[in-house]
């Protein structure tokens, strides 16, 4: 749904609105503050950090209550409905890009962007420099490197067509860092 409206009810007074997609993830990462829930790594060990539970119960059991305490956001409240927003995203399945993707996606609605998916571009290889001689036209080889191999230097391997392919992506990145703060 691209177009946000209002949901009436019946009985009810509340109203609810129908938001789009990148309406909610903006809400839900923005507004919110929802943080994404990612499973630890597996290479790395669990530790404890801070206080061992033994001081944590008798410390309870001193005040005889337990605190509640927030893990990413002290002093507000995330609303249920961003949790579980953020929740479906981090659940994101292998297929579609997994965490990768759903970390990409928080930080773009985070920062109020939405991919450059480049609608009708044909992907194509342009040499960026051309040397013309009497046989025709070809592109300019630049190295790149050389390798050493039976004692002599092999630069036929390690050459560069001088073909250009670079995406400027700094405004974007530049966007998503400011929105991290």
């Amino acid at each position: 749904m691209s177009m946000q409206g209002r949901i009436g009810r019946a009985g009810g007074r509340r109203v609810k609105r129908a938001l789009g997609v990148q309406a909610l993830l903006e809400w839900a990462f923005r507004v919110e503050r929802a943080q994404l829930e990612l499973p630890p790594p597996k290479d790395v060990v669990e530790e404890g950090f801070g206080f061992g539970m033994e001081y944590v119960l008798m410390q309870r059991a001193a005040l005889g209550c337990k605190v509640d305490g927030g893990q990413h956001k002290m002093g507000s409240y995330t609303h249920a409905d961003a949790e579980v927003i953020a929740a479906t995203v981090a659940g994101m399945p292998d297929s579609l890009g997994g965490i990768r993707m759903a970390i990409s996606v928080a930080e773009m609605a985070r920062a109020g962007i939405t991919p450059d998916w480049m609608p009708g571009v044909v992907p194509r290889c342009v040499p960026v420099d051309i040397k013309r001689n009497r046989h025709g036209d070809r592109a300019v080889s630049v190295v790149v490197g050389t390798e050493q191999g039976n004692g002599q230097r092999q630069m036929a391997d390690n050459r560069s067509a001088g073909l250009s392919g670079d995406l400027a992506t700094t405004s974007r990145t530049d966007r998503i860092s400011a929105a991290r703060l």
